[in-house]
């Protein structure tokens, strides 16, 4: 269903682009040292422009000024090594899909592209700004619906994080990006969010507060991170919220106020294997609702370890182990 509407968004936002764009790719001298490829669509034509092993911004310049009166759907940088990439290659040309590949620049943008750009999805995988990440200069992407960035540092999210980026984004992935801490209302105004994955960090704490009231998420997944308790209103005021994931992080106990009402009411999967919950009394809760949408394994007490939550029995939970698990550490 997600797939479908991006594409739909795309059909329509192309059919706009290509009112005043030429359909096709460019001749191959005037692309040179990149690739154009056409790729066969029914709905629409689907041109990616690739650059690779490119260690110099004027080589972008020339192929985009010999462009300027086309489109793509997709610019590529890949393997590359360049001081920056010339904003002008978003101004001037029509790029609805950006995507970044091991790439190291020493800034983003030699400056910050115009309120105009059509760009819609921003992806960026193994890139290194060595100036670090100038978050301002991407509050030009006024139209930008999907950010993607993966196996890059970035620490943490800074103030201009929240008044940067577009709100329009419908997709967030910030994936092994080391983010360590994040602010209070980061993603506030976030408001038509509904994807939502800051897996393989190292965040440790998470409010209610970093997100819009009401948050219209539908996947919330923060596998691999530090998260050892999750706020009692944490999923409150989210109703269109499906899916959980909080596998491999610290959590001991999985809370009956936190997680309870969204399973009972509206999750249609919660995933919280690889923590080390302690099955006692306070996951009795567990075998009083549908637990086929609950994933997760016991870690102590030590009888139970590895025991899966669908096979727990009444016996086996007991709230002595609360005492024992704590006379064994």
């Amino acid at each position: 269903m997600r797939m479908f509407h991006r594409e739909l968004t795309l059909i329509f936002y192309l059919a706009a682009v290509l009112v005043s764009a030429e359909i096709g790719c460019p001749s191959p001298e005037n692309v040179e040292p990149c690739e154009c490829d056409p790729t066969e669509n029914i709905r629409f034509p689907i041109m990616t422009l690739t650059c690779a092993k490119i260690n110099d911004s004027g080589v972008l310049l020339k192929v985009f000024e010999n462009t300027m009166r086309y489109y793509f759907t997709t610019f590529a940088l890949v393997e590359s090594h360049l001081s920056y990439i010339p904003h002008m290659i978003l101004d001037d040309v029509k790029v609805i899909i950006l995507s970044l590949h091991n790439v190291t620049l020493k800034y983003m943008f030699d400056e910050a592209p115009t309120d105009d750009t059509f760009l819609k999805e921003l992806k960026a995988v193994k890139v290194k700004v060595l100036a670090g990440w100038d978050w301002k200069q991407l509050a030009g992407f006024k139209q930008l619906e999907q950010l993607d960035i993966l196996d890059t540092p970035l620490k943490k999210l800074p103030a201009d994080f929240r008044s940067s980026v577009s709100k329009r984004l419908r997709g967030l992935s910030l994936k092994n990006c080391s983010i360590k801490k994040l602010q209070d209302d980061v993603f506030a105004d976030l408001t038509v969010l509904e994807q939502f994955d800051l897996s393989n960090n190292a965040i440790v704490v998470i409010k209610r507060t970093m997100f819009p009231r009401k948050a219209n998420i539908r996947n919330f997944i923060l596998m691999y991170n530090k998260i050892s308790t999750v706020p009692s209103d944490m999923f409150s005021d989210m109703p269109l919220l499906g899916m959980v994931s909080l596998r491999g992080n610290m959590m001991a106990v999985l809370s009956e106020a936190t997680f309870q009402p969204v399973v009972m009411s509206q999750l249609r999967y919660l995933d919280v294997t690889e923590n080390p919950i302690q099955c006692d009394c306070r996951i009795a809760w567990v075998l009083q609702e549908r637990r086929e949408r609950i994933s997760g394994k016991c870690y102590a007490p030590k009888a139970l370890r590895d025991k899966a939550f669908n096979k727990l029995t009444r016996e086996d939970i007991r709230c002595s182990n609360i005492l024992l698990h704590s006379l064994q550490k």
